[in-house]
């Protein structure tokens, strides 16, 4: 398990997503900013190898999807909420998240929807 716990941390993960993304994943500034958050809000987060998952645990996958030189974004901070929101509904509890890849953003997803989780 590798336990993000300073700003050090985060910058480690979104900076290194970035490079190893190839520019797509999202906006760093963004990638930060949602990690930053999610510290302040939980105090670390942690990301867990794949055998560290028990069988019976749910995981979603998480992505962002779209271009950055786009002059609108469709994904909105609530459509992110209201899914995990569906999915309480539905009586799922998530265990986890799996981001689709690596980036700005999609390195530190994860902590993005335990975000919207904590204030849902």
């Amino acid at each position: 398990m590798i336990r993000i716990r300073s700003m050090f941390d985060v910058k480690s993960v979104v900076y290194g997503g970035a490079f190893f993304g190839g520019g797509g994943g999202g906006h760093i500034n963004e990638g930060l900013e949602y990690a930053e958050l999610a510290l302040k809000l939980d105090g670390e987060v942690n990301i867990l190898e794949p055998n560290e998952i028990k069988d019976e645990q749910v995981l979603v996958t998480v992505s962002v999807v779209g271009s950055q030189a786009a002059q609108e974004r469709y994904l909105k901070p609530t459509h992110l909420v209201r899914a995990i929101e569906i999915l309480k509904e539905n009586d799922v509890k998530v265990d986890g998240f799996i981001t689709c890849e690596i980036g700005g953003i999609n390195s530190v997803n994860g902590s993005r929807n335990r975000i919207t989780d904590t204030i849902a």
